[in-house]
Formats: structure tokens, sequence, C-alpha cells
């Protein structure tokens, strides 16, 4: 970093002081901060891979990890190991960090460590569904971080009657808003589907979609399978727009 940058941060560190505010910010390499020895925090590699492709897509970190700076001017992390992680991750050589130069003992600094990841709010599940409602963009969506966990309070869904003769089968339930199941019904509209009957797919064409499903998400890095599905949707809808129209109207009839 040259002198001119480093004095503007001093600078500003400066300002911060006159308002008794008792932390400063730096700009650091994300490999200069040591992690601490131990960290009871983990994160799923698919959650971990969303937080990678955020950072890249923010172009940096939104939220800022916290250090101790110690005596010989050695950065310690006390919050966001995952967060450097993932910028390391991103490929980013510079982040900015939140920090302390007082005196903590060990045990203070434990406290801070613990109290960052456990000290945290809960969502409301109604709020939290109508925020997610307002989400249109499948990519929106899979930034947010949301999984399948978080929509599992709606009631499930009303299966009709199959007749006197109930066939075996396996139901699998997506949840999805509104102007969601606007667009499936759409979809299927288009591809002919939606008409008086009602068909009830074989146990082997179930496994075999689970797997397809499973598979998509795993190289798409969705994990939210609901929104897989609609991700599924806008690919076969971009190919459709792409084809002649007498494909089109096969794919429609079939």
């Amino acid at each position: 970093m040259d002198d001119e940058i480093r004095a503007r941060i001093d600078g500003f560190n400066a300002l911060l002081a006159q308002f008794d505010f008792p932390f400063r910010i730096d700009i650091v390499d994300p490999k200069e901060p040591k992690a601490a020895p131990k960290n009871a925090r983990f994160m799923r590699q698919e959650v971990f891979q969303q937080l990678v492709a955020n950072i890249r897509r923010d172009k940096g970190l939104t939220s800022l990890p916290f250090c101790w700076k110690d005596r010989k001017n050695i950065y310690h992390i006390l919050s966001g190991h995952h967060r450097i992680e993932a910028a390391i991750a991103a490929g980013h050589e510079n982040i900015m960090i939140l920090y302390t130069d007082a005196r903590l003992t060990e045990e203070e600094r434990v406290s801070i460590q613990l109290s960052h990841n456990s000290l945290a709010g809960e969502d409301e599940p109604t709020i939290l569904r109508e925020l997610w409602g307002q989400i249109k963009s499948v990519q929106m969506k899979q930034y947010s971080g949301l999984d399948d966990a978080v929509l599992n309070s709606y009631k499930p869904i009303q299966i009709a009657s199959l007749g006197e003769k109930t066939p075996g089968f396996q139901e699998v339930y997506f949840s999805f808003f509104p102007s969601e199941v606007e667009k499936l019904d759409e979809f299927m509209k288009r591809l002919g589907t939606l008409t008086k009957k009602r068909y009830v797919g074989r146990l082997d064409e179930f496994d075999r979609f689970v797997e397809m499903l499973l598979n998509f998400k795993d190289a798409s890095g969705i994990y939210n399978s609901a929104t897989a599905m609609l991700e599924i949707i806008e690919i076969v809808e971009e190919w459709l727009a792409r084809q002649p129209a007498e494909v089109k109207e096969s794919n429609g009839a079939a």
C-alpha cells in the first residue's frame, strides 16, 4: 500500500477517534490476518460456495470482519473467518476490516468471538416469506442464501383423490409464491401439459427426476430445490426461444 493511501486511512481513523469511536478500519491482504486457534462456527460447503459467489458478484465484502491488532501490529480474526476465507477464494487481494487495538486478554478475545457467533436475531416466518416473495429474479433468490428448510412452514399441498384404487406414490412438495406459480402455469401451458387429464409419474420416473434435480443443484451451486426448478424452466424457455417455429410447436405438443 502506498504512502498516500496509508495517510488517508490514518486520517480517517483519526477522525473516528474525535467522535470517541473505539474501533478503526484498515485495508489488508485477506491472507494477512491470523485465524483464531479454535472456531466453533462452521459453514456447510454449499453455503460457503454461495458466499464466495456473492463476494465475486459484489466485488468485495459487504460486511466487515472484526479483528484485534496486537502490539506487534499483527491482526487476529475475532469475527468473520468464513468471510475472509471466501474473499481469498474469490480472488480478492485487498479487503476492508474493522479492528480494535485495545489491550485485550485472551479471555476477552474469546468472549468477543463467541458473542459475534451467538448473539444473532431470528427471522419472523411470515415477514420472511413476504420478503422472499418480493424477489422475482432466480439469481437474487440464490444470492439470498435461503434454502428449503426456511420455507417448511407452508401447509402441505392438498392432493386430489386419484380414484377408488389409489396407486402407490411418493409425494414431493415444493414451496412457490403466487407469482412463481403463475410462471409455472404459463410454462406448463406452453408445453401443452395442462389438459383435462392428470397423470401420475411412475416411481422409476420419480427417482430419475430427483437424481436429475440433485445433479443440477450440485452443478449450478443452487441448494434450494424450488429455485433450481425455476432456473431449469428459465433455461428451457431460453432454449425454446431460440428454436424454429416448427420445433416450438413440436415441443408444445409433447
